[in-house]
This record gives C-alpha cells, structure tokens and sequence, in this order.
C-alpha cells in the first residue's frame, strides 16, 4: 500500500538516499555526495511544499521534485527529477505522483509547468506527453575531456570576478540568442553563487564577453558574447 503526500518538513538527508536508489540506474552516471545534492536542489530553486513523495508505510520510495519561480511574469514549476526506486516500479506510482502534484500545483498558483527529459528515456517521455505536455526545445550537451586551450587570438582582455552586479548580470542577458534552461538561468547561479568562478572579456574596459564555471565539477552554465563582438576569438 502506497501513500502519495507532499515532501514538506522531510529530511534532505532521506530524500539523497532515496535518490541515490532511484538513479542508481540512470542513463546518465549520478555520483553526488549528499553536499552536492544539497546544492543542486538549491540552485534549481527547489520547493518542497509542492514536491510529492510515494511512501511505502513510512519509506519514501519515489519523488517527483519541483522548483518555483516567475518567469515573464508566470508563476512557473519546474520538474528538478521525478525518481522510483527500482523494486517500487511497474506500480503505478509515476501516475499517482503526477496527479498529486498537478493538485500541489493547483492550489500553489502554478500558471507554467516545464521540465527537460533525456531523449532516450521514452518511458518518461510517453508518461509527460499523457500528462498533456509538448516538446518546445532540445538541448544539447557537450563535454570536454582535454585541459583548456587558450585561443589563438583574442583583442579581448580577461579578468576574473567572485561574483557579478545586478547592472553586469542586465547586460549580460542581452548577449542571449535564447533563454537559459532552468538549471543554467541567472536565478540558478546567483542561488549559489559562492559555488561559480566568473570571467569577463574587456574591450577598452567595456564587457564584451562572460563565461561562468563552476568550480568544483567544471560545469559551464553560461558562456556569451556581444553580439557586435562575435567571430574575434573571445568566446
């Protein structure tokens, strides 16, 4: 028997290892300690009160995690991962979560749902199409496995900052061909900016260029030039 109810008040430190059960298995390799959990939730913005767990008794056993925020001025959620341990699956239980959290939505004030699934994970897709949702862009990922080459040339000048200025953060934006994934946006950095190392490229002292890593994993969430100052080696 099965309960499916709301994760508000439940210990981080239960859900990490219900996690680390339900992707144990995953196409992509999760090898996160329990602090870089932590902070994967709270760059993603993550929102327990409208997060909803299956229980078996008093076990958590699956999830479906959702961040929050308003994006053009809509109340927006965000699937950060929905996970079923892998004795509890073929149960139903994807279903029954997906339910409870339209009706977490609802009562929230939830006007946008999105989230991003991997291409190859058709179970996940079919399950999120009945759920009436459609696909509005693909993303690629790119990894590198060599040490960082300095460009041939550049006119560009580098410095690096801890962090950026609300003034630098509005003009970065507008190096954008498209919007940020969730995970990548300005709110996900700036929730643990301590965690990010910024580097900006200067024309007579006027930005032309940032790029944003993360320190410890390599991550690059962001990465623009001007538009007026593409094709000269900055990037």
């Amino acid at each position: 028997m099965y309960q499916v109810k709301t994760l508000e008040n439940f210990p981080l430190e239960k859900l990490y290892q219900t996690f680390m059960k339900a992707f144990s298995d995953y196409a992509v390799p999760f090898n996160q300690d329990f602090s870089q959990y932590e902070n994967m939730l709270k760059r993603r913005s993550y929102q327990p009160e409208i997060s909803v767990g299956a229980f078996q008794e008093d076990q958590l056993v699956g999830f479906v995690l959702s961040g929050f925020r308003k994006i053009d001025g809509q109340w927006t959620a965000y699937d950060l991962m929905t996970g079923i341990e892998p004795e509890s699956r073929g149960k139903g239980l994807s279903n029954q979560m997906m339910t409870a959290i339209m009706e977490a939505y609802v009562e929230a004030g939830v006007e946008k749902y999105q989230l991003e699934v991997l291409q190859e994970n058709t179970t996940a897709y079919h399950l999120y199409e009945k759920q009436g949702m459609t696909i509005r862009r693909s993303f690629s990922v790119m990894q590198a496995q060599k040490e960082l080459v300095p460009p041939d040339k550049s006119i560009s000048q580098l410095y690096f900052v801890e962090k950026l200025s609300p003034a630098e953060w509005d003009l970065m934006e507008t190096f954008a061909d498209v919007a940020d994934s969730w995970q990548n946006a300005r709110q996900s950095v700036e929730n643990v900016a301590e965690l990010f190392d910024v580097v900006l490229a200067k024309i007579d002292n006027r930005i032309v260029g940032y790029g944003i890593v993360e320190r410890a994993t390599g991550d690059v969430p962001q990465l623009a030039v001007a538009k007026n100052a593409r094709r000269q080696g900055i990037g």
